[in-house]
């Protein structure tokens, strides 16, 4: 009889970004460990103990490059820590390819093909080594097929990408805060990012709205309708808003406010998630203008304040359209 090996339970964490399959109703992190061992592609589990489900990652602790996260709920293993009796059975030696699943019977097995669920997974099961687009199924069979773009496919740990076919931007104007008018870009960081691409964490189809792999920036006046002799004087343009967000410095009683952000997903398989809800923040932050388009591939706002901000309540997440 095999027993629970508690000596390799990491209790209150787990690895977050490299799940590829999640199952419900699994009694314990045994059983956890046993579905994660008849699977070659997977390198470590979470489960949580609060509602019995389990995660499997295609990585596991790596530092400087994967780390853990704390969660009181979840317990973390490495499956290379744990003896191969757990695979008892036909299954034991695990005998199906990288990205295959091994399922014993009474005397023998069958290996079922899984599908790929992140770049990480085209590497692994592909020996993909290439930029480009990928279909690939976010957490395995419960979303349809998206296109996704891989980067760094020739590293260890390829990240997700979505292309943006329109124009996406985060605007923040150099204005004065004592005023309405007066151009000042020596307050805060003014200037326009503009997205080309924006990473999704593909298990919760969460945008990581920070990263700024495939932006540019520009700080041309145009942008603002300021005269061209008002502008920055070639002094590097230092804007770093975040994906989804916008805000300006102006005077709180400035009206309209001038900082905008442009969220547009069409051609990309996405929408915002009819939940995702947008907030005023910063000091004496205002949202002037609001507007969502009812496919929800479209959300454009005009804000600011004092200096104010507006961005969504919590995490901005996608969901593949219908």
């Amino acid at each position: 009889m095999v027993t629970l090996n508690t000596t390799v339970l990491k209790n209150g964490e787990l690895l977050l970004g490299y799940q590829f399959y999640r199952m419900a109703h699994v009694s314990n992190s045994f059983q956890c460990a046993r579905n994660c061992f008849f699977r070659r592609r997977c390198q470590s589990f979470n489960y949580n103990t609060k509602d019995e489900s389990c995660e499997l990652n295609n990585a596991h602790f790596d530092p400087p490059h994967v780390y853990l996260s704390k969660d009181p709920n979840f317990v973390y293993s490495k499956i290379g820590d744990w003896d191969d009796a757990i695979g008892f059975g036909p299954c034991s030696k695990r005998p199906c390819r990288i990205c295959e699943a091994c399922y014993p019977s009474e005397s023998s097995y069958t290996c079922v093909k899984e599908e790929l669920t992140s770049c990480r997974d085209v590497k692994i099961c592909t020996n993909a080594t290439s930029d480009g687009h990928y279909f690939i199924r976010p957490v395995m069979g419960t979303k349809p097929f998206v296109k996704i773009y891989c980067h760094l496919m020739s590293s260890k740990y390829p990240k997700d990408y979505v292309t943006l076919y329109k124009e996406n931007y985060s605007k923040v104007p150099p204005i004065n805060s004592q005023s309405c008018s007066t151009v000042d870009w020596n307050q805060g960081k003014p200037g326009v990012i503009y997205y080309w691409k924006i990473r999704l964490d593909v298990m919760n189809l969460r945008v990581v709205t920070d990263d700024r792999t495939f932006t540019n920036v520009s700080c041309d006046p145009s942008h603002f309708g300021i005269s061209d002799q008002l502008s920055n004087n070639g002094k590097p343009c230092t804007v770093d808003e975040k994906y989804g967000v916008a805000s300006d410095c102006m005077a709180y009683e400035c009206e309209p406010k001038r900082g905008k952000f442009l969220i547009d997903l069409q051609g990309s398989g996405f929408i915002v998630q009819p939940s995702v809800m947008w907030i005023a923040g910063g000091f004496k932050g205002k949202i002037t203008t609001f507007y969502r388009s009812p496919t929800n591939e479209v959300v454009t706002a005009v804000c600011g304040g004092n200096c104010g901000q507006c961005s969504p309540k919590k995490y901005l997440f996608l969901e593949t359209k219908p």
